[in-house]
């Protein structure tokens, strides 16, 4: 019985993080079902990677300076989502980081840029600089540079599941650099929980017991950071 059985997992590199897909159910259909879920993260990439000069992010955004831009359904979903929270937060979540992000040059540089550097790409960043229309797009300013770090494997994760669960898998778990999502019921019955890592304490785990929701996201300032004279510099931005 496929009660009883170990889960199939496999480990997969997109989006810039490792992706975990853990799956129960019938041995051969997991299988099978993992690699339309490594396939869906993949293809999501292919549209919102800002590390892709082929990405249909950076096509549309090269575009959509000079004139109004079409884009697919799905990249417009992620781009209105976005914008919607940026409104809600005042700002403080905004797609448009992307000048500021790429001077910080996470995970790679280990160098704090210098102030004018920043300062002479401010104007580049403001989620008012957007202007969406259905699926179509104008960015108002020459230089705006998207970054959908913060929306896109969130996305992925949840096009995978949808796609695992309408191929038929019963249960299954799927993690991607902090956003994680489940569904259906573990085959011995016990409850979802998840480990943390304390920020400060590396041996120490935080539990989460079932919060009631069907996804989890976490970030943090402990995985990508570098220290310089005392201070942590870290990848989360404000915008501000």
């Amino acid at each position: 019985s496929w009660r009883n059985a170990a889960p199939v997992q496999r480990g997969h590199i997109a989006m810039g993080t490792l992706v975990t897909i853990k799956l129960y159910g019938d041995q051969d259909l997991s299988l099978a079902a993992l690699e339309l879920g490594t396939a869906e993260f993949d293809r999501v990439e292919t549209i919102m990677s800002h590390h892709s000069r082929t990405s249909e992010l950076a096509r549309v955004e090269s575009l959509a300076v000079t004139a109004t831009t079409s884009c697919s359904v799905e990249l417009g979903q992620v781009l209105r989502r976005s914008q919607e929270f940026a409104r809600a937060s005042d700002g403080a979540f905004d797609i448009t980081v992307g000048a500021f992000s790429r001077q910080w040059n996470f995970p790679d540089g280990n160098v704090v840029p210098d102030s004018s550097a920043l300062q002479s790409v401010r104007d580049r960043v403001g989620h008012r600089l957007v202007q969406l229309d259905g699926n179509s797009l104008r960015l108002t300013r020459p230089g705006v540079q998207l970054d959908l770090g913060a929306a896109a494997k969130g996305y992925a994760v949840d096009r995978c599941a949808a796609a695992l669960q309408q191929r038929g898998v019963p249960a299954g778990l799927i993690e991607a650099g902090g956003d994680i999502r489940y569904w259906g019921h573990k085959p011995d019955g016990s409850a979802w929980r998840f480990g943390i890592q304390h920020p400060r304490r590396p041996d120490e785990i935080i539990e989460v017991e079932d919060i009631g929701l069907s996804a989890l996201a976490t970030t943090g300032d402990y995985e990508q950071y570098f220290e310089l004279e005392g201070q942590r510099f870290h990848r989360i931005l404000d915008p501000r």
